[in-house]
């Protein structure tokens, strides 16, 4: 790794967005010379809901901003709602002028127990596979398996620069 720029949940960095964007801008500048660049940024690119400030996500918004991205790997819960999906598609793919490549889906649900501690649980190849089968019947993209399938979404992004020269 090159460069951290630390501006996530729970940071202590004491900066506004535009000296987040500039900051991140920045080091971008420094590692221009790469082929490839891999950012990351916290979950939540667009609000769920509104109507209070907290709700939204700008310090992702100004990583994005920053990055200008030109293709994106959306993470996703098994548990996120289609409509919210297809919006946070939506946005980075029209506000950013980004491509969405693929979905990397978290093959685990949290269940709540009667002491209110949250425990994931990992779901079945059969369910698994039910929820691919109900999202492809909405999406046009590619949805991998977080942590198993990695050589997939790697040809993905593969096929994706190959093409966009």
């Amino acid at each position: 790794m090159d460069y951290a720029y630390p501006n996530g949940y729970e940071n202590h960095l004491k900066t506004n967005l535009e000296e987040d964007i500039y900051a991140i801008n920045k080091l971008l500048f420094n590692l221009r010379e790469k082929d490839l660049i891999i950012i990351g940024t916290q979950s939540q690119t667009i609000p769920y809901t509104f109507g209070n400030l907290e709700f939204y996500p700008l310090r992702q918004l100004a990583t994005l901003l920053a990055a200008e991205p030109d293709a994106v790997i959306l993470c996703v819960n098994l548990d996120d709602d289609i409509t919210y999906i297809k919006r946070t598609i939506n946005f980075i793919e029209n506000y950013l002028e980004s491509k969405v490549l693929a979905i990397n889906v978290y093959p685990f649900i949290k269940k709540d127990s009667w002491n209110l501690n949250r425990k994931n649980e990992k779901i079945s190849s059969a369910k698994f596979q039910g929820y691919i089968d109900n999202m492809n019947q909405f999406l046009e993209i590619p949805l991998f398996i977080n942590g198993q399938q990695s050589k997939d979404i790697y040809e993905e992004c593969l096929k994706f620069f190959s093409n966009s020269t």
